[in-house]
């Protein structure tokens, strides 16, 4: 069983209320969206080119809700019961891949890497065997990386070319900006 830390639990709880409330930043599907490369790498953690080796169903459950502050535990001092991570699990595709080259982050070449996406939002590009990806990933330590941005994270490898995967909001990436994002990430 995968569990999410109570901060990225905030996080995402955060994420969700500033969709409902309406926010300055564009949003496609539940995922705010940027304009450049370079935004996109800021939200990164890693950004790696992989292949994709095999994908499984799978979900992601958060941390119980524990402790008396009600920062991290929307429940302390009330009398409501909190939801069992059950309820709170998110169906998601895990993906393991082979690191075939990182642009910043501490991934190697050679390394397993375990992803996820979520898997309930069909304007999604999955992820397909067999292809390879550059990505840009935020990870967290112990919990399978997850991509930014929903599709604007992803590029497929073709050749020597990048392509978005997201025809609508993908930004071009020529592979001079990831070398330049490279030399950055020294």
């Amino acid at each position: 069983m995968m569990k999410i830390s109570k901060a990225t639990t905030a996080t995402l709880l955060s994420v969700g209320l500033l969709s409902l409330v309406g926010c300055a930043a564009p949003v496609h599907g539940e995922y705010t969206f940027v304009s450049t490369i370079d935004d996109l790498a800021k939200q990164s953690t890693e950004i790696v080119e992989v292949k994709i080796e095999s994908h499984r169903d799978g979900k992601l459950y958060p941390e119980p809700f524990t402790g008396d502050d009600p920062e991290t535990n929307p429940y302390a001092g009330t009398k409501a019961e909190p939801p069992s991570p059950e309820e709170l699990a998110s169906d998601v595709v895990l993906y393991d891949a082979v690191v075939t080259d990182t642009v910043a982050g501490s991934a190697r070449k050679g390394e397993g890497i375990e992803i996820h996406q979520m898997s309930n939002d069909p304007d999604l590009s999955y992820l397909e065997d067999g292809n390879t990806y550059v990505l840009f990933l935020l990870t967290a330590e112990g919990h399978p990386a997850g991509i930014i941005g929903g599709d604007q994270g992803i590029y497929l490898v073709d050749g020597d070319r990048l392509r978005p995967v997201d025809k609508e909001i993908g930004i071009p990436l020529e592979r001079a900006s990831l070398d330049r994002l490279r030399t950055n990430a020294r």
